[in-house]
């Protein structure tokens, strides 16, 4: 299996509930999380309309849509930056088609102009993020019209991959990929990498990235899900009884068993479940937290 690099959730904004603009209830996993509506009733909205160059304008932002891919002959539509010194795609274009790089090759990626060498459908994911400069991995696009959950599972099987990944509908739905999902309680993800929470209800295998000085562990400061350790979610202060910052790391729990004394140590905190409406087969998985008065 190709490495999976680093994505700086920080700088991507989630949803949690597919499909539907996301409720309070469900922020909390999930870094500077904002909410997306995935439901449109105007057919314009869902595939845009072209101008007299051929070009497609994209009414949610950005010159094309990649999960459609739908510039004119002869081009691919990938994410770019609308501001130059951000640090997530915010954009979208068309470019040349000329990349010969197949999904998990090495590739190249050119911030500045956003270009990479990719094949059509692919985006290079360099250092590690979205918005990387350098060699990088080359990652899937996945169709994010359709925000259901049963679409987002099936969407990455249209390219050929497996029922393991999922098209997580990162940075406001701009910039929609498939990755490898996982189960925090019982991970199969890579040596280096820790099973996260990603967006609502699923998980998903991404490098481990604790900063210098902090443990990862329980009660410690995150702004990035990869800043806890494998076995603990990022999760905002008011779900926590222990954490001083707006977000901080806590165990990952087991709903099934029937004493969590040992994982859940914080005063006032016991195993909840982790997400409102857990996917079939991920039902279990909770986070110490405090409940829900």
């Amino acid at each position: 299996m190709y490495k999976r690099h680093l994505l700086n959730f920080a700088l991507l904004t989630f949803c949690f509930s597919a499909g539907t603009a996301c409720e309070k209830k469900d922020d909390k996993n999930n870094s500077e999380s904002e909410t997306t509506s995935g439901d449109d009733d105007d057919d314009d909205a869902e595939t845009g309309s072209e101008d007299e160059s051929g070009k497609t304008e994209n009414p949610d932002g950005g010159e094309c849509k990649v999960g459609l891919q739908d510039c004119p002959a002869g081009q691919k539509c990938t994410g770019k930056l609308r501001t130059p010194q951000s640090d997530r795609i915010d954009d979208s274009h068309c470019v040349e088609d000329n990349g010969d790089k197949e999904f998990g090759e090495i590739c190249t990626r050119n911030r500045d102009d956003g270009l990479d060498d990719c094949k059509k459908g692919l985006f290079c994911v360099a250092e590690g993020k979205t918005a990387g400069d350098g060699e990088g991995i080359c990652e899937q696009f996945c169709n994010n019209s359709d925000t259901s959950l049963e679409a987002l599972a099936t969407s990455c099987r249209e390219h050929g991959l497996d029922d393991t990944f999922y098209c997580f509908n990162f940075n406001d739905g701009m910039f929609p990929v498939c990755k490898a999902t996982c189960n925090p309680l019982d991970s199969n993800c890579s040596e280096g990498e820790g099973c996260y929470a990603g967006l609502a209800p699923q998980y998903l295998c991404a490098e481990t990235a604790v900063p210098e000085g902090s443990s990862g562990r329980d009660g410690s400061e995150c702004s990035l899900v990869q800043h806890c350790h494998p076995g603990f979610i990022c999760t905002s202060q008011d779900r926590l009884t222990d954490c001083e910052t707006n977000r901080c790391c806590s165990p990952v729990c087991d709903t099934t068993d029937m004493d969590n004394s040992a994982t859940c140590t914080a005063d006032g905190e016991e195993c909840l479940s982790n997400y409102e409406n857990p996917v079939p087969g991920k039902e279990n998985v909770g986070i110490c937290a405090q409940p829900v008065e």
